[in-house]
């Protein structure tokens, strides 16, 4: 039998969340995949890096999309051409972008929104693809796991903003490709996931150590905090939950069709949307989905505009969010197509898979 407040959560789900538009916008200046979207202190969001059809190491410029006039504009270009790399908000508001596939992604950066330029920091160890990175409550920011020269890594390494120097970290128990990072309230980072299935891990910043979480097999590829504590990890259709303070993973009963390259976000009223995908390697999705954790419910809310693998999803200042780029089939064509997510009262069905 339902729990009342699971029945209240899907009831005002379906009331009050759900009747969501989405419309195109832009689109970007130039198609690209593998790139990151950050929301920045004015509202508007730094779209960087990625590659389009000429190749990883064909520089590409950056571009800020407006949410006042739902336009993009291009601007100087980063000092590295990078593409599955991660960017990191500082706590000055600067964007600190690092690794990458490049022959020079040792390298890191910043970008400073009130000079909208990019500035070269010391390198890293070596290049990091598919770098996981998340800033820590100190202000540091700690970068586990990637690719170097085709091999999954499993070192760490931590940058200090104030010396703007990167210091060799602990390893983890085993390498990680695309491993999912998350700082949890206590201040302490959860690892888990990537290329492939693997058991979660704690990182205490206290004393810079590793440690694994027993029984916790996870297949994520994406991983967000919820409003309770708990972490929610995305990866081969499963949505699962961890819970910090048991060490246990639940499996939602719902599946996802796809199982990989989804956009997933939290939303302000702390359910989750999850947009596009790949579903076999051969068809693409164009779904967009909202799960709620009170009710695990999966509940559709429309389509974007063009299925893609491997989009952006960033939310806004205004409750909306921004879809950008990814790649779309037949080719593996990058995308420059961009969609904005609008929410309001609704009635919507929640569907199972």
């Amino acid at each position: 039998m339902r729990s009342l407040s699971a029945t209240l959560a899907t009831l005002i789900l379906s009331l009050n969340v759900l009747a969501a538009t989405i419309r195109a916008v832009g689109p970007m200046t130039t198609a690209r995949q593998e790139h990151t979207a950050t929301l920045l202190a004015d509202g508007t969001v730094l779209i960087a890096g990625g590659v389009n059809s000429m190749g990883p190491d064909i520089p590409l410029h950056e571009e800020i999309y407006d949410p006042q006039t739902r336009t993009f504009h291009a601007i100087a270009g980063m000092e590295t051409a990078r593409l599955g790399h991660a960017a990191i908000t500082l706590q000055d508001g600067e964007v600190l972008l690092v690794g990458g596939f490049s022959s020079s992604a040792a390298n890191s950066e910043t970008y400073t929104p009130t000079l909208g330029a990019f500035s070269s920091l010391a390198p890293m160890s070596g290049e990091r693809y598919h770098v996981g990175a998340v800033r820590l409550a100190d202000g540091r920011v700690l970068a586990v796991g990637g690719n170097r020269g085709g091999m999954a890594i499993g070192t760490s390494e931590i940058f200090n903003p104030t010396s703007g120097a990167w210091a060799t970290g602990a390893s983890m128990s085993q390498p990680r490709e695309g491993p999912v990072v998350v700082r949890l309230n206590d201040g302490r980072v959860v690892v888990g996931g990537g290329s492939n299935a693997s058991p979660v891990e704690f990182f205490d910043p206290a004393s810079g150590k590793f440690t694994v979480v027993p029984n916790t097999l996870v297949f994520a590829l994406h991983g967000l905090l919820l409003p309770s504590g708990k972490m929610l990890f995305v990866g081969l259709g499963m949505l699962q939950v961890f819970d910090p303070a048991t060490g246990a993973v639940i499996t939602s009963s719902n599946r996802l069709k796809t199982y990989r390259g989804e956009a997933v976000v939290l939303l302000p009223d702390g359910t989750v949307l999850i947009a596009g995908g790949n579903v076999d390697g051969s068809v693409l999705s164009d779904a967009v989905y909202i799960w709620s954790p009170a009710a695990d419910s999966l509940t559709s809310i429309g389509k974007l505009t063009v299925a893609r693998d491997t989009p952006t999803a960033t939310p806004l200042q205004d409750g909306t969010v921004l879809i950008t780029g990814g790649f779309t089939l037949p080719g593996f064509a990058s995308s420059a197509v961009a969609e904005i997510i609008t929410f309001g009262p609704s009635r919507a069905r929640a569907v199972r898979h």
